[in-house]
């Protein structure tokens, strides 16, 4: 078996919307049950081109391409009530991604990161050990681009980054702030740099993070610990 940090990006990807269409499955023919009882099958067809390749006489052939266009056919009349608003973006985001990666585009690191947080954040509500396997290879994926043989930001860099994330963060105290205020107020316009650098800070108890609320679970809030 390839040991996972062997993979390439492209091979990350793949595992990504494995994992996804996995989890997604029950969830999505359950939903579509709950709405439309006995008709739910002929309802999951329609806006479907070529439905005939996914709806066989032998059962449906789901994967992520069709999971993901069946929760945006059916996004008002089932789906809504199960995610929050902004949540349908993440369904388009991941969609487009299935598409590169069955047309085999080229992938690099951060990409198939953007993939791993896409679905994590898709999956918390719906399907926990989903999102924690997903999770994993997200993981995997960070520590990755962390690597100095990965061409990623140089060290001094993201040293610089992690200090300028921590005196905004001091000169805010006792307020905290998400990471897409961190990066806005820093200058730092990568998002996975954000990610790595706050969690860096807090392993060395320089910060302390907080999950988001219900109504926006995706942004973590971090303050700056008190000085020693």
């Amino acid at each position: 078996m390839t040991n996972e940090t062997q993979l390439t990006p492209t091979e990350y990807v793949g595992r990504v919307l494995n994992q996804l269409t996995l989890s997604l499955k029950p969830f999505v023919e359950a939903e579509l049950r709950r709405v439309y009882q006995d008709k739910w099958i002929d309802h999951a067809k329609q806006g479907l081109l070529n439905s005939r390749d996914w709806f066989r006489q032998d059962g449906i052939w789901w994967d992520s391409y069709l999971l993901l266009s069946v929760m945006i056919n059916h996004w008002n009349d089932v789906f809504l009530a199960r995610f929050e608003k902004g949540q349908r973006s993440l369904i388009f985001e991941l969609l487009d991604i299935r598409n590169r990666w069955a047309h085999e585009r080229p992938f690099k690191t951060d990409d198939a990161f953007r993939a791993a947080d896409s679905a994590v954040r898709l999956l918390e509500p719906i399907a926990k050990d989903g999102a924690a396997s997903v999770g994993g290879l997200r993981e995997s994926l960070l520590s990755m681009m962390s690597q100095p043989s990965v061409p990623r930001t140089p060290a001094g860099s993201r040293e610089g980054h992690s200090q300028s994330i921590l005196k905004y963060l001091r000169s805010i105290a006792p307020k905290g702030a998400t990471n897409s205020e961190i990066a806005e107020q820093t200058g730092i316009h990568s998002h996975q740099t954000v990610f790595a650098a706050t969690r860096t800070l807090a392993r060395q108890n320089l910060v302390r993070g907080e999950a988001g609320t219900e109504l926006n679970r995706r942004e973590w809030t971090f303050y700056a610990m008190p000085p020693k």
